[in-house]
């Protein structure tokens, strides 16, 4: 864990240029001129990458991490939603925002998970007006760019997953644990990917199994049918497109302790 303010030298901000290089096709498509890309981790301390380390700096010292205030909120999934805010939200930080980077109007994508959730941003200068009715009804494009950040910088996101922030509690969003699913437990694999997990049924099904264990065996064990066995081991293949037993049985190397 690191400590803020940062060195100069740590990891989120020295990465600041590869990660505008990624973000430049999409953001001179739109009319971006933020990018961010943070995980809150259920201590309250994040990971962070974005395009504009100067403002990262400031925003970590005196910017609560908080998505509860906005202006428009729109659900996408249970585990998933975006928010849209203008510069009366907060009233401090939003006009640093404005006068001093041009940030004027943001949308973030929240994406919940069991110990942590996503805060990806997109921001854009005031005279870009359309953009506010560009946030919204484009969900889509801005979630496909989500996914190509995530595969082409995969390595991007390992390093700030390895050097998270540690943030002090005054910093800390008092609503983590609100935004945290009371859901099972998920084991995340290395190099790290938010898609990259196995859930604790995964888990102990990939442990049975690894003993050598028959479907029907490992239901025994664990008080499940042999076909929910089967479904949980299906389940993990397809998200990880894995294509032989082998490959599953090697992800219990892989865990992220």
């Amino acid at each position: 864990m690191h400590a803020i303010p940062l060195n100069d030298n740590h990891y989120s901000l020295t990465t600041a240029v590869h990660v505008a290089a990624l973000f430049r096709p999409f953001a001179d498509k739109v009319g971006f001129n933020y990018f961010q890309y943070a995980t809150v981790f259920a201590d309250g301390n994040i990971s962070l990458l974005s395009n504009q380390p100067v403002w990262q700096q400031h925003a970590l010292c005196k910017v609560k991490m908080s998505v509860m205030s906005c202006v428009k909120k729109e659900i996408i999934s249970p585990d998933s939603y975006c928010f849209y805010w203008q510069g009366n939200l907060p009233e401090g930080p939003v006009a640093y925002a404005r006068e001093a980077f041009n940030f004027d109007h943001a949308l973030c994508y929240v994406r919940r998970r069991a110990d942590s959730y996503d805060l990806i941003a997109f921001a854009a200068p005031r005279e870009n007006t359309h953009v506010k009715d560009w946030y919204l009804n484009h969900l889509d494009e801005l979630k496909q760019f989500i996914a190509q950040f995530e595969h082409q910088g995969q390595a991007l996101v390992q390093g700030a997953f390895n050097e998270r922030i540690l943030l002090p509690k005054t910093q800390q969003d008092k609503n983590t644990q609100i935004l945290l699913q009371a859901a099972q437990k998920k084991y995340y694999l290395r190099p790290y990917h938010p898609a990259r997990y196995i859930t604790q049924r995964e888990y102990d099904c990939l442990k049975e199994l690894h003993q050598g264990k028959t479907f029907k065996e490992i239901g025994n064990a664990l008080q499940l049918s042999a076909r929910t066995v089967e479904h949980y081991l299906y389940r993990l293949k397809e998200r990880l497109q894995l294509q032989r037993k082998s490959q599953l049985l090697a992800l219990l190397r892989e865990v992220a302790q």
